[in-house]
Parts: structure tokens; sequence; C-alpha cells
């Protein structure tokens, strides 16, 4: 009847305009884009040709502050609990706090990635065959090896356990997605390759 009918099409009308997530049917209502795309009005310097003036405004001072802060405080909790006594040439012994300068060593670390070389010695080798000379010149190979054994991202004493596992490096996502969200605002399309994200094992979260 067209009674029945009429029915049936408010029932298909209802279904198609569920607000239930987990129907077949379900939109999700999307707001309009209102931002404005592009470099934020928070930069208000010229722009340059200069590469690093790109990497300054994401990962700036106040980042590697915070690096230094937590290294050099993981460090002494470490070495206070360390049994004594200590060798001569441990690397307990022998630490000095790092420097924000010192802790650019970061870039070494980018290197290595392009770079590749059977063991970490090798990057300060001076054999002319194997040799990368910009690793000599910014530090000595001991002082790379003891900052990298103490980079660290978080207090212990304050986090020991937590159901987020991140945990241990959320402080550095948080304030590099801070940053990023206060330089650019992206366009209101966005697209992600797989290629871009390759991974072939499994994510516990």
């Amino acid at each position: 009847s067209d009674g029945e009918n009429a029915s049936d099409d408010e029932e298909i009308v209802r279904v198609v305009n569920s607000d239930d997530p987990d129907s077949p049917f379900f939109r999700p209502k999307i707001p309009d884009f209102t931002a404005r795309s592009g470099i934020t009005d928070i930069v208000n310097r010229p722009i340059s040709d200069d590469i690093m003036f790109f990497v300054n405004m994401f990962i700036d001072n106040d980042f590697f502050e915070f690096l230094c802060d937590q290294t050099n405080l993981y460090a002494i909790q470490v070495i206070l609990a360390a049994p004594r006594p200590f060798t001569r040439y441990s690397l307990y012994q022998t630490w000095t706090p790092v420097s924000v300068k010192e802790m650019k060593f970061l870039g070494l670390i980018l290197i290595t990635g392009i770079i590749k070389k059977p063991t970490l010695k090798m990057y300060w080798t001076e054999d002319p065959l194997f040799c990368t000379p910009i690793f000599s010149k910014t530090m000595p190979r001991n002082r790379f090896e003891s900052i990298l054994a103490f980079l660290h991202f978080i207090d212990n004493s304050i986090f020991h356990e937590s159901s987020d596992r991140l945990y241990k490096i959320r402080p550095v996502l948080e304030r590099l997605s801070d940053n990023f969200s206060k330089v650019y605002t992206p366009e209101m399309q966005l697209a992600l390759d797989e290629g871009m994200l390759a991974w072939r094992g499994r994510l516990r979260f």
C-alpha cells in the first residue's frame, strides 16, 4: 500500500542519514575548510633560500635545550646509581654535561642513515678509502658515543610505566607537532602514500 511504501522510504532515508558509526551508510559530518594554508603569521622573518632557515623553524633552540636538560638529567641519574669505583676511562668517569651546540650531533645520526658503514667506529676512520671528515671535524668519537649512551627524552623518576607505548618519546613528538602546527597550515586535501610509511611488521597500539 501507499502507507507501507511511504514507511519504507522513510526507513531508507533514516538509514542512509544514520549517525551510527557502525552503520554501513554512516557519513561523518566534515566541517567546511576555512583555514589559510601555507606558512603562518608567526614566521615574522623574511623567507630565505637557506635550508637551515626552515630547519630552525621546526627544530629550534628550545627543542635542543629540552634534549640537553633531559639527557644531562638522565646521565646524573645513571651515574649516581652506578657501582663504584669507576675505571679511569669509564663512560661515567669522563661524562660532562652536553651543550646545545653538541646536541646538534643529531645531524651526524641523520648522516649515518645516508652513508652506510659496517660499524660506528668507521665513521671516524682516517683511512682515505673510507673516511667521512665531517664526523671527526664535528666531535670526537668517544664524545659522540657518550652523548648517544645518555640521550634521553623524559624524566624516568616521574614516568615509570604507562599505557602509552610511545611515552618514552612522547615529549619530543608533542614538541615537534606543536612547532609544525605553529609554522605551517596544510592544504585541505592531503595524501599519504603507503610508500611513505613502509612497514611490514605489526604494531601493538
